[in-house]
């Protein structure tokens, strides 16, 4: 009894001391911030004080600047793991030092010019001549730098004054403009009463990101996991911070307050920053290569710099996937590549081709989803067949490429990888022909110009007679005139050429079958890269090949009908009508009202729960024959019978309806959208992926909380996300977003979570 009394303590002391992982467990790491705290680091705070650095395995301490410090320097050094820094990362990596962005946790840069409005100067071509107070480090300010430069004003034509960081000097007439936030300093003007006025960067042309999140190239890819996870958690923060502003705020207030500021001068500097920190899709803290290019030639003009290195490799979101065993010189060495090119055949449907310059087709799909497993940035160039692409690859105007079978003969030069595709070929012939005994056959066998198939076919039938064409249709047609006993081509190719030019007196023959497999090739240069590309492919499952097979898989069309008796029909029918026309006339009406009442929502004329699992059913009934995505979004209202309790049950009608009004409003129309009941909704999104199902869901999100309101106060509404998995029916995806629901609403509210499990799979 003593000893079961012992440890049970021992389990209650255990637990007690370890609300989650241990503090002994956990990794701790620094975080150097660029300036003292205030609002601008709020989502770090809140991932530290709401515990998500923990659930990540980190302790992590937040440093404010002083001295003088450059987070560059901490970070480059190892003084400190991660820093928060300005655009001129940008500089840093292109003098060589090898940086990594995170994330932005502002898409737009807050800094700009502040003049008193009494003085006259409000844009940039008013500066010439005039005294600006901006730091020393002048690369700090680029983006205003190059502003100036873009209005003939050099500078040499502005008096720089050392920052004193008071707006005092302005109001006091001790100079003439002042680098400041958009967040901070215009507040202090207004407590003033001082009328002023805002030159920014960015309404000139200068977009720049800001506060940018970065560590070092070995830190990224030596401990590449611990790296994901701070960045996640710091995303996780952010979040948090931005949907629950006056919370954040406290806490700064409690703990985080070394300048001394007021609330309303945080809540105002919060405000002003969240205008800021999302993207046009409304994602927060994401990063494109573009911009990035953008941006460094603002720092090249404006600094007068001469790269001693690229960008490529600057960007973590660029990294591969956490679940690949990659070594650290195998990241290094993905960072490293510019994007990659492949050579593209531009004829060759549904496996090729060229679509308004866009490529498309099976193998197009098989390159997007390894390149996206590896992070490498892509971009494809035509070929116009595949000996062609072998001598753009010898040329160097393509560095891999993207489905090609290996040439039979030794001796080949090239680096072939694990086949990502194995294609079955058959022959195209006429009716009642018989190619059984291939050398008996008068007229040759066809097979496309642009492809080795007839290296593969000799190899197995010497004596065959084999004649190259042009295009797969040429092919045919020369079968229907006797000019070429057969025409063999991939099934795939060969089904939907005939379904499509709706070609009769052709069959498909097996009797030459084979199969061949295509595989990325590339130059002994590039011989790494095939080594991550098998290392990827064999990552590869087998419900996401099978997916993506089943996208392009031709759809089987049913014979056609007899036309004498689709014409007789027809006759029969118009007969009918005009008897039953005045019958018709009188009961229509009501027959549309009550079809209309059997599927719409009577409040709000929006599809109802039995119409709606309707359009579920068979939505997931077509996704599962194509391989098409299908996503699914359930939310409902926060606090609903608090309005209703509350305003009153007409209220909460008119609030349902003006959510109603809102998601149509920002829903396309193929999209499906009812009631599920109560102030439960659901929205079904075809051809829409777990992503664009996130961002459908946080646009929703926040179109709601920012339109909808009830007497005075906000409406918000909770969403959860799932996307349709193979094999899976309709009930079990309405139930994983209704626990993504669930977990939304334990989490705070007014937010949106994806399947939790859907994630987990999602990056497996």
């Amino acid at each position: 009894m003593r000893a079961s009394l012992s440890l049970l303590v021992g389990l209650l002391i255990l637990f007690i001391a370890k609300p989650g992982q241990a503090e002994d467990q956990l990794e701790q790491v620094r975080l150097q911030l660029v300036w003292k705290h205030q609002f601008q680091f709020a989502g770090y705070y809140m991932a530290k004080e709401k515990g998500f650095y923990r659930d990540a395995g980190l302790d992590v301490e937040l440093v404010e600047v002083e001295n003088g410090i450059l987070p560059i320097d901490e970070v480059m050094s190892g003084r400190a793991q991660f820093g928060v820094g300005r655009s001129s990362l940008l500089l840093d990596r292109l003098k060589g030092l090898d940086v990594v962005a995170l994330m932005a946790a502002f898409q737009q840069s807050p800094l700009m010019l502040l003049t008193r409005a009494d003085s006259g100067i409000s844009s940039p071509g008013d500066l010439r001549g005039k005294r600006i107070m901006v730091t020393d480090d002048a690369v700090q300010v680029s983006e205003i730098i190059a502003m100036l430069l873009k209005f003939g004003i050099s500078v040499d034509d502005v008096l720089i004054q050392q920052p004193t960081y008071s707006v005092q000097d302005l109001i006091d007439g001790r100079t003439d403009a002042v680098a400041s936030y958009v967040s901070n300093e215009p507040f202090q003007m207004q407590q003033r009463g001082v009328d002023y006025h805002v030159i920014h960067p960015q309404d000139y042309g200068f977009p720049m990101y800001s506060d940018i999140l970065f560590t070092s190239g070995q830190l990224a890819d030596n401990r590449f996991d611990m790296v994901l996870r701070f960045r996640d958690a710091s995303m996780r923060g952010w979040r948090y911070a931005l949907d629950h502003i006056e919370e954040s705020v406290d806490t700064i207030l409690a703990h985080y307050n070394s300048q001394r500021r007021s609330r309303e001068a945080l809540l105002h500097e919060a405000k002003a920053l969240r205008e800021l920190a999302f993207d046009d899709l409304g994602r927060f803290g994401t990063l494109d290569a573009e911009r990035f290019e953008s941006m460094a030639n603002v720092y090249r003009i404006a600094s007068n710099v001469e790269p001693l290195a690229g960008l490529q490799g600057l960007m973590f979101c660029c990294a591969a996937s956490a679940e690949l065993a990659l070594s650290p010189a195998q990241r290094h060495y993905l960072r490293s590549l510019d994007p990659v090119r492949l050579c593209s055949s531009t004829e060759w449907e549904p496996l090729q081709w060229m679509s308004d310059e866009q490529p498309m087709g099976l193998v197009v799909d098989y390159v997007e989803h390894i390149f996206a497993h590896l992070g490498l940035e892509h971009r494809f160039v035509a070929s116009d067949s595949w000996s062609a692409a072998r001598s753009m690859l010898g040329g160097k105007r393509c560095d891999l490429i993207a489905g090609i079978m290996p040439v039979v003969p030794s001796g080949d030069p090239l680096h072939y990888s694990r086949p990502f595709i194995t294609i079955p070929i058959v022959a195209a012939v006429k009716e009642g022909a018989d190619i059984s005994q291939p050398r008996r056959l008068s007229q040759p066998i066809g097979v496309l110009r642009q492809h080795d198939l007839d290296r593969l076919l000799l190899r197995r039938y010497p004596e065959l007679k084999v004649l190259r064409v042009d295009s797969v249709s040429d092919g045919l047609a020369m079968v229907l005139r006797g000019e070429l006993s057969a025409f063999v081509d991939t099934r795939l190719s060969l089904e939907q050429a005939i379904a499509s030019s709706a070609l009769s007196g052709l069959r498909l023959d097996a009797s030459l079958s084979d199969s061949f497999d295509l595989e990325f090739a590339a130059h002994s240069r590039q011989a790494p890269l095939i080594r991550l590309l098998d290392l990827a492919l064999a990552d590869l499952g087998q419900d996401e090949r099978d997916r993506i097979r089943a996208r392009w898989e031709p759809v089987t069309l049913k014979k056609g009908v007899d036309e004498a008796v689709v014409r007789n029909v027809l006759i029969a029918i118009a007969v009918l009508a005009l008897l039953a026309g005045y019958r018709f006339y009188l009961v229509s009406a009501t027959n549309r009202r009550l079809a209309r009442m059997a599927r719409e929502d009577g409040l709000t004329g929006i599809s109802n729960r039995r119409h709606l699992a309707e359009q579920i059913d068979t939505a997931v009934e077509l996704a599962e024959r194509s391989g098409i995505p299908l996503t699914l979004i359930f939310f409902d209202i926060d606090d609903f019978k608090r309005v209703n309790d509350r305003f009153g049950h007409a209220a909460g009608d008119e609030v349902l309806r003006k959510v109603v009004d809102t998601v149509l409003d920002h829903i396309r129309r193929i999209d499906s959208f009812g009631r599920w009941g109560g102030e439960e909704f659901l929205v079904l999104l075809q051809d829409t992926d777990i992503e664009g199902g996130q961002r459908l869901a946080e646009k929703l999100r926040q179109a709601i909380a920012d339109e909808v309101d009830i007497g005075g106060e906000r409406i918000s509404c909770s969403f959860g996300v799932a996307q349709l998995r193979s094999g899976e029916g309709a009930e079990p995806l309405i139930s994983r977003a209704d626990s993504a629901l669930y977990q939304a609403k334990s989490r705070g509210k007014n937010r949106v979570e994806i399947d939790e499990k859907q994630a987990v799979v999602e990056k497996s």
